[in-house]
């Protein structure tokens, strides 16, 4: 597939998602190349976050992550392992990523609702 781009003097068109079609071929006006592939770069970068969210959301729901989740927690002798409470509701966080579905257990930490919260919001 070619692209043709306007001049780089001319000012580029606005564009929004409604610009692309079901495979993701651009469909709006041209643009200068440095402001198309910026917004290419953009647009993968929403679909791959998108992906890893729907993967996260899938894993999440499965028997092999329930069975992991209750190893984590039996280990941090169901206790907040940022605050230490318990008899509370606790929740096991991913620290990384990286080894989604195959995490190691100190990839993963036991937190209280709270403190889970917390973590996230440190971002």
């Amino acid at each position: 597939m070619s692209y043709d781009y306007y001049n780089e003097d001319v000012e580029p068109p606005e564009w929004d998602w409604d610009d692309f079609d079901e495979d993701g071929n651009y469909l709006g006006g041209w643009l200068p190349k440095d402001e198309f592939m910026a917004m290419i770069r953009e647009r993968n970068s929403i679909i791959a976050s998108d992906d890893a969210t729907m993967e996260h959301k899938r894993y999440i729901k499965s028997d092999k992550w329930d069975f992991k989740r209750k190893k984590i927690l039996k280990k941090a002798n169901y206790t907040c392992q940022s605050c230490g409470k318990k008899h509370t509701k606790l929740e096991v966080h991913h620290k990384t990523y990286q080894r989604l579905g195959n995490e190691k257990d100190e990839d993963l930490i036991v937190l209280c609702s709270t403190c889970h919260k917390k973590e996230h919001n440190k971002i």
